[in-house]
């Protein structure tokens, strides 16, 4: 079944798409108005995908016991998911292989994602731009032996271009972590942004909950997206 999953998945976007994957197995559901481009998925334990989530072109799927996609989760393109969660030792088991982005939670493209540990994307939460790393597994040198810890950013949370996030750590709400900056442990204030290497405050963000309140829709969304283009293409039409 696991190679019939796999040539499922190269198939382009459409509801009998979604149907036939989810007729694979118990544990694979797929809303009928999800959008699934062609992806690679290889040895997903339990695929679900809710309504109106969209999937780009490109990803790559590895060797995960979960991936779940909220209501309108977004992955952009040519992304790597992959997880070893079985040959390494685990902080918090119970996020160990798994990829999940809550409802409206984003990740744009050409990222590295490693899951071994776990990868959580609360409500509202994005990784933006482009080439950032998620490790969530390390090498302990006490013990000698691999260990895993999961990524958290939690709601309303925005990592910037090339990050890079490891193992343990936690973006507070409404929170930036700034291009280039490197996260190893939990960032503690919410309404700040962090930068450098490795992270701290930067400086404040006073307005950012109402900022992010006002915006995430938009930012989150191609309706609106394709809209702005449609008006800026009656403009030039007119002129």
């Amino acid at each position: 079944m696991t190679v019939v999953q796999l040539l499922l998945g190269l198939l382009p976007p459409s509801r009998l798409k979604n149907r036939l994957l989810g007729l694979t197995s118990r544990r694979w559901r797929i809303a009928p108005s999800a959008r699934i481009h062609p992806v690679v998925l290889w040895r997903i334990g339990t695929f679900r995908v809710g309504e109106d989530a969209y999937v780009g072109a490109g990803n790559a799927f590895r060797e995960l016991l979960v991936v779940d996609l909220g209501e309108r989760a977004d992955v952009g393109q040519f992304n790597w998911f992959s997880g070893q969660a079985l040959y390494v030792a685990h902080e918090d088991a119970s996020l160990a292989g798994t990829l999940v982005l809550e409802a409206r939670a984003a990740m744009t493209s050409r990222h590295y994602v490693d899951c071994s540990g776990g990868v959580r994307l609360e409500e509202f939460s994005v990784i933006g731009g482009v080439r950032s790393t998620v490790l969530t597994h390390y090498a302990d040198l006490h013990d000698w032996e691999q260990r895993g810890a999961p990524v958290i950013l939690q709601r309303g949370a925005v990592t910037l271009t090339n990050c890079t996030l490891l193992a343990g750590t936690t973006v507070p709400p409404h929170s930036v972590v700034a291009a280039g900056a490197t996260t190893a442990k939990p960032l503690t204030e919410p309404r700040k942004v962090y930068g450098g290497v490795p992270a701290r405050i930067v400086s404040d963000l006073s307005e950012a909950h109402e900022f992010v309140g006002r915006t995430e829709m938009r930012l989150l969304s191609r309706e609106y997206a394709q809209s702005k283009l449609d008006d800026a293409r009656r403009r030039h039409a007119e002129v």
